[in-house]
């Protein structure tokens, strides 16, 4: 069954998904401990892939021939695209947070 977490939006997916809600009940301590676990595992294996996507892109810039550098140079890298939009999500509400409490 997918899911999704409440702060981001990520998805996640559980076999049970009565035995999953009621290990782990809506908006309770437990159930966000287990969303923000999924989020940080999300974010380092697109942290990972992003790297990754990094060195290929510097590899073939670095020793490819004239073509290769400009495929590199088109190169998309998704995964540091999905990451940038995870960290924008995260810096908003982070600040929403802000403004709530100094409010």
């Amino acid at each position: 069954h997918e899911m999704r977490t409440e702060r981001l939006d990520q998805p996640f997916y559980v076999k049970d998904l009565d035995a999953f809600e009621e290990a782990y009940p809506s908006a309770t301590r437990q159930r966000l401990r287990a969303e923000s676990n999924i989020e940080a595992s999300h974010i380092n294996a697109m942290e990972h892939n992003c790297l990754y996507e990094r060195q290929q892109q510097q590899r073939l810039f670095r020793y490819g021939n004239k073509a290769e550098r400009e495929r590199a140079n088109a190169m998309t890298l998704n995964s540091c695209v999905k990451l940038q939009n995870v960290r924008k999500k995260q810096n908003a509400l982070h600040a929403n947070h802000q403004r709530g409490t100094l409010g």
